[in-house]
């Protein structure tokens, strides 16, 4: 067998794989299909964080929401609370105050970064931290110290 023709073959078994489900039911391509449902909630009003180029986060979203997965921008979690074998969160719109309760197996939680700059002996080399302990940069990430660039 030729690879054009393994090629084929793994298509229509992927095509009759994906038939055997419901039209709700979402299955990522290529990868063995589980009935998972994936909501991510988002403070901001694009995926990726602080920074991220627009168009890249556009991409980005557009091609997670192919694969099934949802999003709620502009949205904030203000409560979470485990009910036997389920977790309840509690979202709310930034914008409009929307409430709503999102009923889930598992919760997974992703707040942000953290600087990790105690105790490297910066201070010593003349380079401040600001009170959250972060370096300060400006707008070309550049260090007040010539030598060193921050990184992102």
């Amino acid at each position: 067998m030729n690879s054009d023709q393994s090629g084929r073959d793994w298509d229509q078994r992927q095509e009759a794989r994906n038939k055997n489900f419901s039209d709700d039911a979402q299955c990522v391509p290529l990868t063995p299909c589980f009935l998972i449902q994936v909501t991510a909630v988002e403070f901001l009003g694009h995926v990726g964080g602080l920074g991220i180029d627009a168009e890249i986060s556009k991409a980005f979203q557009r091609s997670m929401t192919k694969q099934g997965l949802k999003f709620k921008l502009n949205t904030k979690v203000t409560a979470a609370r485990r009910e036997g074998d389920k977790v309840f969160v509690n979202i709310e719109g930034v914008k409009d105050g929307k409430t709503e309760e999102l009923e889930a197996d598992a919760l997974l939680v992703c707040v942000g970064r953290r600087p990790y700059t105690y105790n490297l002996g910066l201070e010593e080399l003349g380079i401040e931290k600001d009170d959250r302990g972060r370096v300060p940069v400006n707008s070309r990430f550049q260090v007040y110290y010539e030598p060193l660039w921050a990184r992102r």
